[in-house]
Parts: C-alpha cells; structure tokens; sequence
C-alpha cells in the first residue's frame, strides 16, 4: 500500500532553499529573476534613504545605493550600505541622494516601492540663471544667479548695492544709440565734451586741436 505525502508549499520552499546554493546578486544585474511570489506576511519592507544618485544599467533597470532608516526620528544607520533598484521605473526614479525617504521590499534583493510619476514640465536656466548646482546640505537643486547681483566701489567698503537696478549719476553719465550696430539697443556713455586748446606754437602762431574732456552738459 502506497501512502500519499502531502507538502505545504511552505514547506516545499524551505526545501528549495536549503538546497540551492547562495551567492551575492546585484540588483542590478542584468536577466536577474527576484523571488517568487511570497504572502504579505513573510515579506520584509523596510524604510530607507536614497545614497546615491539612480542610474540606469544596460538592461534598462534603473538603480542607486541606499542605507535604512533606523528608530524613531529619521536617522540613517550609514554604517551598512546596500544596492536598491527600480523594476517599475521607465525614466529617472524620484529622489536626491541625502534627502529622499522610501520604502524598498526584499524580493531576492531590494525594490523600492515609490511608483512611477508621469514627468511633468522640464525647467531648464534661462539668460544668466543657471539651474544645474546641487547642494548636498539642503537635498536641493539650487537656481544660481549667473548675471550682475551686486556693484561696489573697491576702494570704499562703507556701500554695497545688490539684487536691483544699478544707478548710474546723470551729470556724468547718458544713453547713446549702440555703436556696435545691435537694433534696438543703447549703451551707457560717460558725458563729454570737444574743448579748444593750444596744442603748439608755430612761428608765434598757435595751433589749436578739439580735445574730448569729462563733464560735457
């Protein structure tokens, strides 16, 4: 008489892991098959902090260094870095190195669970704004000022005037059209004028030449 054994499937996959031989696998290597399908309760998720910035692998799979989020409080035990990837990400995942917060679920290796966003509208730095410096203290992106923000005389400390319009004195100072030939354009001229002036004496004559000076009205 044959008797019939039957296995839970948790037990049937307790077997499969003693038998199979364990190694380190990268999440993001490339044809990498995570674990089968697992009940809510035997899945370990963890809170972690993205390390590193994502990068994609030649398979498409997008990836970055990651630490956990221990206790109360946010701090990251930095002390143990692991590899977290993006299975579901089709473009760059969320998040700046140092400041982002999210989950990852341990499938045969570690998956974060942040969705994937439809893009929205691409900011890039307009005339003499540059958008592209990142500021690992504050996690952000900073939007430098790359054009004129302050004006000051070198020599005098008492003043400085910043992030407004240059005033310029108009006894000494008026707009001409541009002499370099741009439409619609002028340029900032000191004030002159043509003065008269002895430039020599030839045979008891004087002889006379139109000089430009400072202060023309």
């Amino acid at each position: 008489m044959v008797k019939k054994m039957t296995i839970t499937s948790a037990a049937a996959r307790r077997i499969v892991e003693l038998g199979a031989s364990s190694r380190e696998v990268s999440t993001s290597e490339p044809g990498y098959v995570p674990e089968p399908y697992r009940p809510i309760e035997e899945v370990e998720i963890r809170l972690a902090r993205l390390q590193s910035a994502w990068e994609r692998n030649a398979a498409g799979l997008w990836h970055a260094q990651a630490c956990f989020i221990v206790g109360d409080g946010g701090r990251a035990d930095t002390s143990f870095l692991f590899d977290a990837c993006c299975p579901t990400a089709v473009v760059k995942p969320e998040g700046e190195p140092y400041s982002w917060r999210f989950y990852v679920v341990w499938r045969g290796r570690w998956e974060s669970l942040q969705h994937y966003v439809k893009p929205g509208a691409k900011y890039a730095g307009g005339a003499a704004i540059e958008v592209s410096r990142y500021d690992s203290s504050s996690g952000a992106i900073l939007i430098d000022n790359a054009g004129l923000r302050g004006a000051k005389v070198a020599t005098d400390d008492s003043y400085t005037d910043q992030n407004g319009i240059l005033y310029f004195n108009p006894r000494h100072f008026s707009w001409k059209s541009s002499s370099i030939g741009v439409v619609g354009k002028r340029e900032i001229c000191l004030r002159t004028r043509l003065v008269k002036v002895v430039t020599d004496v030839v045979d008891g004559v004087p002889q006379y030449a139109q000089v430009e000076t400072l202060g023309g009205e």
